[in-house]
C-alpha cells in the first residue's frame, strides 16, 4: 500500500491531495470468511479529510477460484466504518463498481485516529490472502486545519 501526496496539477484535476494505492499484496488475511482493514494514514486533530472518489484499475481475483466472488470495499474510520464510502463491490467475479464517488462527507477530526480502508469478508470458506489479481486507487483531500494560517488584512 502506498500513499501519495499528488502535484498541484494532479490536485487540481482530482480535488484531492493524496492518493492511497492498495494492492492485492497487501492484502494477508488467511483467515476465511474474515474482512481486513488497512491504515494508510493517520489522522490528526484538525485534519478533515473527504474522500473524492474510488477507481477500480484493475479488479481484485483469485485466479484459481471463481467461486472467491465477492468482496465488498468501505472506507472511514474508527467512528463510522463507512464515513466516507459505503460497500461497493470489487471482486472481478462479482458485479464490481470501476469508479465511485465518495459519500461527500467532510469529517473534522477532533481526536486522533486512523484513515481506515476496510476489505470485506469474502465467500464462505474463501480469504482476502488468496487473491493474486486487484489494485484500487483512492483519492483522498486533507485539510490541516491546526497548521493552517491565513495572514489578515
Amino acid at each position: 500500500m502506498k500513499t501519495i501526496l499528488l502535484s498541484t496539477e494532479e490536485q487540481l484535476a482530482t480535488g484531492a491531495t493524496h492518493l492511497v494505492i492498495c494492492t492485492h499484496a497487501d492484502l494477508t488475511e488467511t483467515a476465511t470468511a474474515t474482512a481486513q482493514t488497512l491504515e494508510p494514514f493517520a489522522t490528526a486533530v484538525g485534519n478533515v479529510l473527504e474522500l473524492k472518489g474510488m477507481k477500480l484499475v484493475t479488479p481484485f481475483k483469485d485466479s484459481g477460484d471463481n467461486a472467491n466472488n465477492t468482496c465488498g470495499l468501505t472506507v472511514g474510520d474508527g467512528g463510522s466504518g463507512n464515513r466516507y464510502l459505503a460497500s461497493t463491490e470489487i471482486n472481478a467475479n462479482g458485479t464490481y463498481v470501476s469508479y465511485a464517488p465518495g459519500t461527500g462527507t467532510r469529517y473534522a477530526y477532533t481526536a486522533a485516529g486512523a484513515f481506515d480502508v476496510t476489505f470485506g469478508a469474502p465467500t464462505t470458506g474463501k480469504t482476502l490472502k488468496a487473491f493474486d489479481t486487484g489494485e484500487l486507487h483512492l483519492f483522498v483531500r486533507v485539510t490541516d486545519l491546526a497548521a493552517a494560517s491565513v495572514a489578515t488584512v
